[in-house]
């Protein structure tokens, strides 16, 4: 006689399944930040005056050049993202932009609560970039493959 799988089983199953796409989790977030990143350096590129001007309302030194800067960060740092290189690297880098944009920006959306913080988006890729730096890209990821090659096997690290 088959036993029928208790409720405790299947809950351990689907958990046991859910666990085990960890890796797309990481990889599809990973890929709609980067191409989100990457989409908007570009257009930042394409008006470096106006983007340095707005800068220069904000008080943030040196407006043209760090809309230079920033502007081909977010467009390198996206697409290096995507391929999940330097992963570490650019969520940091990417994480300090967010920073600048809550001080700058957020003010100005006029916050009057904790939660009216949380929910900026500023904040929220904040905490995203904060997973890559300490979970790294996963598996699927050019970070991995060079991991692998240099003979690193915990695959978590990524």
């Amino acid at each position: 006689m088959i036993e029928k799988p208790t409720i405790h089983t299947r809950i351990g199953r689907l958990l046991n399944f859910l666990g085990s796409l960890d890796w797309l989790a990481l990889l599809l977030v990973r890929l709609a930040v980067g191409y989100m990143f990457m989409t908007g350096g570009w257009g930042k590129l394409h008006d470096l005056k106006g983007l340095g001007d707005w800068f220069g309302t904000l008080g943030i030194p040196f407006p043209h050049l760090n809309a230079a800067f920033v502007s081909a960060l977010e467009f390198v740092g996206g697409g290096f993202l995507m391929l999940g290189l330097g992963t570490r690297l650019f969520a940091f880098l990417l994480s300090w932009v967010m920073v600048v944009a809550l001080v700058t920006v957020g003010p100005q959306s006029d916050p009057k609560t904790l939660s009216d913080w949380i929910f900026m988006s500023e904040f929220l890729l904040i905490l995203i970039f904060i997973v890559y730096m300490v979970m790294g890209p996963g598996p699927v990821a050019v970070d991995a493959m060079i991991r692998r090659k240099l003979g690193f096997t915990d695959e978590k690290q990524g």
